[in-house]
């Protein structure tokens, strides 16, 4: 059965018009939390802490400000299936693929904390580290099918921009591939190439959950601030893969004198954690106050 108070809590102002609303409704200060999204918010802070139990190993404020950074856009990754189910406590039962989604990219998120070999291990990792890469890589395409299609299963009937798709795709697979690519230039090609595959088809997963929001907001599909919100996100990403590629050509220049000295590339890591902060904050808003209800 579901509860109605949770329904009444969650109404829109984006309902239709002639509605009844209940806007002189007592409103709780808080909102009542059933324990899946306490397990979510329990692991965001999980998160942030075993991010930031890194701070007092890296000299130097840039550092420390892009370690503390990188903690946040992690945690706030991690907090976006809790908003859902503040939003909808019975998202386990009635948006289930939405919320499959979320969690999948929570869970993914949870493992590249537990697993920093993965990102700062040696040029040959072991199998354990090669089949924990598979593992994270697989669940986050994944995660993004599911949420692609419980983005779509928002939407209304109507025409879809195909056209739209493979723009996104192009733009984001660009940027990812040459961020990818460009280390082959000094590290053992056999460690690079077997990456770019998982890469490339993550980033095309993550490229059609990116188009929904685009495709409905440029529909003018209500609410449309649920979907400008999360639409938000697709330039934001598009700015972060740009300063992704200057850190990376940072990080390669023969002319630095060390990465704990390099201020440009520091710098561009803490732009990128902040556009990073930005869209998280966009899509929290959107999840947690404007996804669309269903019919009970």
């Amino acid at each position: 059965m579901v509860n109605r108070g949770s329904v009444e809590r969650s109404a829109s102002v984006f309902d239709e018009p002639g509605r009844p609303s209940d806007a002189g409704a007592p409103q709780p200060h808080l909102p009542e939390l059933t324990w899946p999204a306490w397990v979510f918010i329990g692991g965001a802070v999980v998160v942030v802490l075993v991010h930031l139990s890194h701070v007092g190993q890296e000299p130097g404020g840039l550092l420390v400000a892009s370690a503390v950074l990188s903690a946040l856009v992690a945690g706030l990754g991690a907090l976006l299936p809790a908003a859902l189910l503040v939003r909808i406590p019975e998202a386990p039962r009635t948006q289930r693929l939405l919320l499959a989604g979320l969690a999948g990219q929570a869970v993914a998120v949870w493992g590249w904390a537990i697993f920093p070999v993965l990102l700062t291990g040696p040029a040959r990792p072991d199998w354990s580290a090669t089949a924990a890469f598979a593992i994270l890589y697989g669940a986050a395409v994944v995660a993004s099918i599911c949420l692609a299609v419980g983005l779509l299963r928002l939407r209304r009937p109507g025409v879809r921009r195909v056209w739209l798709l493979a723009v996104i795709a192009v733009l984001q697979l660009g940027f990812t591939v040459v961020q990818a690519a460009l280390p082959a230039a000094t590290v053992h090609l056999s460690f690079v190439s077997p990456m770019l595959v998982p890469i490339a088809v993550l980033t095309v997963a993550a490229a059609v959950a990116a188009w929904v929001p685009v495709d409905a907001w440029l529909g003018r599909e209500r609410p449309r601030p649920f979907w400008a919100l999360l639409a938000l996100g697709f330039p934001l990403g598009l700015v972060a893969g740009a300063l992704g590629v200057w850190k990376t050509l940072e990080m390669l220049r023969p002319s630095g004198t060390g990465l704990t000295a390099d201020t440009p590339f520091w710098v561009a890591s803490m732009l990128v954690s902040l556009i990073g902060i930005a869209a998280n904050v966009l899509a929290l808003a959107a999840y947690a106050r404007l996804t669309p209800i269903p019919e009970v």
